[in-house]
C-alpha cells in the first residue's frame, strides 16, 4: 500500500485536509527562519569581510556547516546564540498569523 492510499483509507477527508495545512504551516515556518538566518549569515560575511574558514573559525563549526546554512541547511540554538555573540544582535521570532495578516 502506497502513502496516498494509507492516508485515504486511515483518516477523514476533513483530517487530511488539516494534515495539508499543518503541512503547509511547517514548510513555510521552516522557510521563513531559514530566510533570516541565511541573510544574516551573508550580512556578517560581507560587513566583517570574513570567508567561509574565517566565519567557521568564530562559530566554532566547520566550513561545510556554513555552507549548509547559506544553503538553508538545519541550524541549531547554539549556532544562532554564536551568530548573536558576533554581530551584536539578538535573535527575534515574530509571529503572524497563518492567513498572513
Amino acid at each position: 500500500m502506497d502513502f496516498k492510499s494509507h492516508i485515504e483509507k486511515n483518516y477523514s477527508s476533513h483530517e487530511v485536509r488539516q494534515m495539508r495545512a499543518e503541512a503547509r504551516l511547517f514548510i513555510e515556518g521552516l522557510h521563513s527562519l531559514q530566510d533570516s538566518i541565511r541573510s544574516e549569515v551573508r550580512r556578517i560575511m560581507e560587513t566583517e569581510q570574513l570567508s567561509f574558514s574565517d566565519l567557521s573559525e568564530r562559530l566554532g563549526i566547520t566550513p561545510r556547516m556554513v555552507s549548509k546554512l547559506i544553503k538553508g541547511g538545519s541550524v541549531n540554538f547554539d549556532t544562532i546564540t554564536k551568530l548573536s555573540l558576533l554581530n551584536g544582535k539578538i535573535p527575534f521570532i515574530s509571529w503572524k498569523n497563518a492567513s498572513g495578516e
